[in-house]
């Protein structure tokens, strides 16, 4: 058994960790402003204030911490926070290490968005640069700031892509319109989304723990492009799409800067992370997504507004 410390841990990515490491006897505490239950510990970042009672236990830390990059458009104001939700965050975590006297594995995540979101055909790897626009810039000081880890114990980056799980994420903000037949392809659909099921995330950070793992590994199941991801969830939604593709420039009119969410990505491959004896077992975006919601779809308007 381990002791297991989140931070980030009340998110949808850390709430599903902290239930896998439950069911596998672990022992799990989350890192929470708003501490409720017994494992719950009292942290505010902002301020630098943490409850160090149960520090000393813990032997793994994980740090998803992180505004949602996606929630609200780029401001100057909106990328402050977004910068210093990861890495003041981050910084704070490594200050405490005095009191994580049996710390073994630290793990920090990031995004394979990194490279630029260039659209080239060429496949990325952690060989790559780092590119220099805002969500690229954003993940190298939020991964200079998990190194801070590597010097005292053993440390691993994980570049995550789009995690996908039932109405969670991603998903739910998108089931909605699809489902009411207003989902549409956006842009020429051709940009590529990388993701990977919760299934396989979660095997993914089991996997890591076992394997004593150190370093940085770009994680992903497949890299489809956006017209294929969106025929599939409609499909899996037992909807079609209707409605023309999405102009560009309707979507930079919206979103601004936070469109190149949408309209841009890159292909990568996980081939470092295969190599230390990974295999996902979901790769196939149409067996994912009807996994997920075939005969799950809401059937009248009181299902709905449950969505």
């Amino acid at each position: 058994m381990k002791k297991i410390l989140i931070a980030g841990g009340s998110g949808f990515i850390g709430s599903e960790l902290k239930n896998h490491f439950l069911k596998s006897g672990n022992k799990v505490f989350i890192l929470t402003r708003n501490p409720k239950k017994e494992n719950d510990i009292y942290w505010d970042p902002k301020n630098n204030k943490i409850d160090l009672a149960f520090l000393g236990e813990i032997d793994v830390l994980i740090n998803l911490c992180g505004a949602n990059i996606a929630e609200k458009k780029w401001s100057v104001k909106r990328k402050k926070t977004l910068i210093n939700s990861r890495v003041e965050s981050t910084i704070f975590l490594h200050s405490m290490m005095p009191k994580f006297s049996k710390l073994s594995t630290y793990i920090g995540v990031s995004g394979v968005n990194c490279f630029g979101n260039t659209n080239e055909k060429k496949v990325f790897n952690e060989k790559d640069p780092i590119s220099t626009d805002f969500l690229s810039t954003l993940i190298k000081e939020w991964e200079n700031a998990h190194q801070l880890f590597s010097k005292k114990t053993t440390t691993i980056i994980l570049r995550l892509p789009v995690v996908l799980a039932k109405n969670k994420g991603m998903l739910k903000r998108m089931k909605l319109p699809f489902w009411l037949g207003l989902g549409s392809v956006i842009g020429d659909g051709e940009q590529i989304i990388n993701w990977m099921s919760i299934s396989d995330l979660k095997a993914a950070f089991s996997h890591v723990l076992k394997s004593n793992l150190k370093g940085t590994y770009l994680l992903g199941a497949s890299n489809d492009n956006n017209q294929t991801f969106s025929k599939s969830l409609a499909k899996a939604l037992n909807r079609i799409i209707l409605l023309p593709k999405t102009p560009k420039w309707i979507i930079k009119k919206i979103f601004g800067e936070m469109s190149t969410l949408l309209l841009n990505g890159n292909y990568i491959s996980s081939e470092k992370f295969i190599q230390t004896n990974f295999t996902y077992k979901d790769t196939n975006i149409n067996q994912v997504l009807c996994g997920l919601y075939t005969n799950n779809v809401p059937k009248n308007k009181e299902e709905v507004l449950d969505l």
